[in-house]
């Protein structure tokens, strides 16, 4: 009897240190920084998180996936990137955002030999038209994103 009560008190005591030093332990790590959804704003306070961007020409946050023109990727259909578009009123400018860029861009109208086109004068910049009545947006001369078909 006395064996079972020297192993009892044994086991309480290593359980009591035992329960000491695990509460110690929790104590010296230090707390875990978890960042807060939603807390993402850029400096003109538009939300990545819930698919904000900021619009230059609009001069506010908005949704770029809401726009009317949308482009997607001809990349075999093997990407989920998207391309939107909305032009100002007097179809002068385009502000373009991409899913894979980080702001959106403006272009500006210019006189082609088929119509217009919407480009920065640089061959490297994106360029937007419209071909057969689908919208394209190449770069560099790579067609990149196209309007599906209607």
């Amino acid at each position: 009897m006395k064996q079972y009560l020297g192993v009892a008190i044994l086991l309480s005591i290593f359980t009591l240190v035992g329960c000491n030093n695990s509460n110690k332990t929790k104590k010296e790590q230090p707390a875990e920084t978890k960042a807060m959804v939603g807390n993402d704003a850029d400096e003109h306070g538009c939300k990545a998180s819930a698919g904000y961007k900021w619009s230059a020409m609009q001069k506010k946050c908005i949704r770029p996936f809401t726009l009317p023109l949308k482009m997607t990727s001809v990349d075999n259909g093997t990407s989920t990137s998207g391309a939107f578009a909305q032009f100002n009123a007097d179809s002068t400018k385009v502000e373009l955002f991409a899913t894979s860029w980080p702001k959106g861009i403006i272009l500006e109208r210019r006189k082609a030999a088929a119509g217009y086109v919407w480009n920065v004068e640089d061959d490297s910049t994106p360029n937007l038209k419209q071909d057969a009545g689908i919208w394209t947006l190449s770069q560099g001369g790579k067609l990149i994103y196209q309007e599906k078909k209607k």
